[in-house]
């Protein structure tokens, strides 16, 4: 019973020791730090307003700190950044890695039925800037359309949220594994039509001319993708004609050229 009462004793003192140690001058927030993994280009704020917009509290204990609520209020006051991750430098420390995200698409939103601005947004529909105008060219973002509906206009820092959201995050995973150069994305899709003749086809607008078609793109999308493209790539005369894919009654993916 006494070495019983002796081990009690000592975890509650190791414990109250610990939570001591923990809770120390030593271990509190005193530094944080920007570390980035990608050229900045369209980032304006400096490393300091990059941070103070984090809202960090210092001298509070790194082990009881909300990284996840630091990283919304760093991404929403900064659209362009992405956090990759927090790291804990210990003893009093905290390093932002991140990139600078891609602009990689335009969209227009719309107020009341009238055009509010061209909003430009990565991969992951995230909103980056608010243009009042925009023009399409090789140089510029991918412009998307939808057809038959008029999409409501989201600020720069929030997330698109449409009927079209989860297809738009899927065509952009096959769109950068074709080609992780946003440039020569932008130098070869000149538009994007969602919803083109049924709710769920998607036509890609060459630059050369050719336009591509995907038949229910919710489905199978990958590999009609690159079915497309495959047959794009192989196309002698790139400057008219169409190129459709779908799923056949056999259940195969397949496609003509037009």
């Amino acid at each position: 019973m006494k070495n019983k009462s002796l081990i009690i004793s000592l975890s509650i003192l190791a414990f109250f020791v610990l939570i001591i140690i923990l809770s120390s001058a030593v271990f509190s927030l005193k530094n944080v730090e920007v570390n980035f993994f990608s050229n900045t280009i369209n980032l304006t704020n400096s490393e300091q307003e990059i941070i103070e917009s984090g809202d960090f509290k210092y001298n509070q204990s790194i082990f009881f700190i909300n990284k996840k609520k630091y990283i919304k209020n760093l991404e929403k006051n900064n659209p362009y950044l992405k956090v990759l991750n927090i790291e804990t430098i210990f003893p009093n420390k905290l390093s932002i890695n991140c990139v600078e995200r891609n602009e990689l698409f335009v969209l227009k939103g719309y107020e009341n039925n009238v055009i509010k601005s061209y909003m430009v947004m990565d991969d992951e529909v995230k909103v980056l800037n608010n243009l009042s105008s925009f023009t399409n060219s090789y140089l510029n973002p991918i412009l998307l359309t939808f057809e038959n509906e008029f999409s409501q206009n989201f600020l720069a820092g929030q997330v698109l949220d449409t009927s079209y959201s989860n297809l738009l995050k899927n065509l952009s995973v096959e769109l950068l594994a074709y080609e992780d150069n946003i440039l020569k994305l932008y130098a070869n899709f000149e538009e994007i039509i969602i919803g083109y003749e049924n709710p769920s086809d998607v036509c890609l607008k060459m630059r050369s001319g050719t336009q591509i078609v995907l038949k229910e793109a919710n489905i199978r999308l990958t590999e009609k993708f690159m079915l497309a493209l495959s047959a794009y790539n192989q196309k002698e005369d790139k400057t008219t004609g169409q190129i459709t894919t779908y799923e056949n009654n056999d259940g195969k993916v397949v496609g003509y050229v037009a």
